[in-house]
């Protein structure tokens, strides 16, 4: 759990359709529908299959990461993001994917809320996390949703400070978060309810707002 070293182990993304099943009840046997599979668009046109395509993320938010531990709430503000990897369009018409990539964050204060007398606080913390994407439907709306290498995301880096959070070196996060597409700005939407993390067994959220283009500074956006 404890570990300082800025390294991702990388894991081969998963490809499919998100599927949704509904039973009725009292009626005879099951009705299935598929969710729209969801693609990556490149200008405003659909990527052409088995076409890597170098991008970038940079939040155009404060982001805020928070979770409980030990019975105290923690929340990490970010001042910057950013984010690189390359999306894809699978040949044979799959999910578009995102791989390669990184999510990190910087300029990040981390404060413990605790009684004043124990109330602390750590400057120019960093998260680092590795990560795959896979486009995807959420509450109905477009999204991209973000899963770690391995079993999970590398975590929080702290460098300082007199808080006992500056010991731990890092944070492992477990399960995913979802960004939500937003075409109109080319961007995606971290919500409280998007949101799929965990720490020590407790919810964790990640809520932010970051835009999404290539590295040519082409708009990049998510569609069926």
């Amino acid at each position: 759990m404890i570990g300082k070293r800025k390294s991702f182990k990388r894991a081969i993304p998963a490809f499919g359709l998100v599927l949704v099943a509904s039973l009725a009840l009292g009626a005879i046997g099951v009705a299935s529908a598929s969710a729209a599979t969801q693609h990556w668009y490149v200008g405003g046109t659909k990527l052409a299959e088995g076409t890597p395509t170098s991008v970038t993320m940079k939040g155009t938010t404060i982001f805020a990461l928070g979770w409980t531990y030990g019975g105290a709430n923690y929340e990490v503000q970010c001042t910057s993001q950013k984010a690189e990897g390359q999306i894809e369009n699978p040949v044979g018409g799959g999910a578009g994917t995102d791989y390669g990539s990184s999510f990190n964050l910087s300029g990040c204060t981390v404060t413990k809320n605790l009684p004043a007398k124990l109330y602390c606080t750590i400057e120019n913390g960093e998260i680092l996390m590795g990560t795959n994407g896979l486009t995807t439907e959420f509450e109905g709306k477009t999204a991209v949703n973000f899963s770690p290498y391995g079993s999970y995301f590398t975590g929080v880096f702290f460098e300082g400070g007199k808080c006992p959070l500056s010991g731990l070196g890092s944070i492992h996060l477990n399960g995913s978060f979802t960004g939500i597409a937003n075409s109109a700005t080319s961007s995606l939407d971290f919500t409280k309810t998007s949101s799929a993390l965990l720490f020590g067994g407790n919810a964790a959220t990640l809520i932010g707002t970051s835009k999404l283009e290539t590295t040519s500074g082409q708009t990049v956006t998510v569609a069926p």
